[in-house]
């Protein structure tokens, strides 16, 4: 695909909302692709809806865009589907319902092993699987150290308040599962398959943190789904004129 496509590829990070984890996946992503990381507030805990609307003011109006949402971020990108500039999301290791084995894990663990400075790491190897490797473990540490903690802690707790009833419909979503999940359970995508229109379901080799461990594969996956959305894009406008 070629950079003058008016598409965009918009990332929203997971919970740490830096956009630092992001880099794995970027470095084997195709400069073809034209790509915007929104970052999210480092030290004020900001709501569901709330980020919903911060996020909006960020997207493009002049372009038409995908947005690829991750873990903590699918609740917000399911809240712009009615946007007629948004063609496609895509969901990685994500949810728009409770993601009750994440909030448990939360639980089971004080907030200050779950939440540190440096995440010990016989707990990231549990979190990121036996494909990460030594960048991964620096990055997630390195993500952490950004945040707030009292922020982190907001975020688990609005994700705890989730709605289970979705009534929005998704007119395409494309969904990429890490086969070995830990934390986000694979109904999510299921659920997420239910109200679209159209949908994608991608089985990667990998922990929760895919785009991470196996970038590789998921820049693949993002890069064929991108060209074929431009090639419908265009062929659209070319039948409109």
């Amino acid at each position: 695909m070629n950079k003058n496509h008016n598409l965009e590829l918009i990332l929203l990070p997971g919970m740490d909302g830096t956009g630092i984890l992001f880099k794995p996946f970027l470095n084997s992503l195709s400069q073809d692709i034209s790509t915007k990381i929104i970052h999210y507030p480092f030290d004020q805990e900001l709501s569901y809806n709330e980020l919903v609307s911060y996020v909006q003011k960020q997207l493009p109006t002049d372009k038409e865009y995908i947005l690829l949402a991750e873990s903590f971020s699918g609740p917000i990108a399911y809240k712009l589907v009615n946007n007629e500039k948004l063609k496609a999301i895509i969901f990685v290791a994500s949810f728009i319902q409770p993601p009750n084995k994440l909030l448990i894990l939360s639980k089971i663990l004080p907030l200050s092993l779950f939440i540190p400075k440096q995440l010990p790491n016989v707990f990231l190897k549990f979190l990121l699987g036996p494909l990460a490797s030594k960048e991964v473990y620096k990055l997630v540490n390195e993500s952490l150290n950004k945040v707030e903690k009292h922020v982190l802690s907001f975020r688990l707790k609005e994700m705890a308040k989730l709605s289970k009833n979705n009534i929005e419909t998704i007119n395409k979503s494309i969904y990429i599962q890490g086969i070995s999940d830990n934390l986000v359970s694979p109904k999510h995508a299921g659920k997420i398959e239910q109200i679209s229109q159209e949908s994608k379901l991608y089985k990667v080799e990998g922990s929760h943190f895919i785009l991470q461990v196996n970038p590789e594969r998921c820049s693949e996956i993002v890069q064929n789904e991108i060209n074929l959305l431009a090639t419908s894009c265009l062929g659209k406008k070319l039948n409109h004129n």
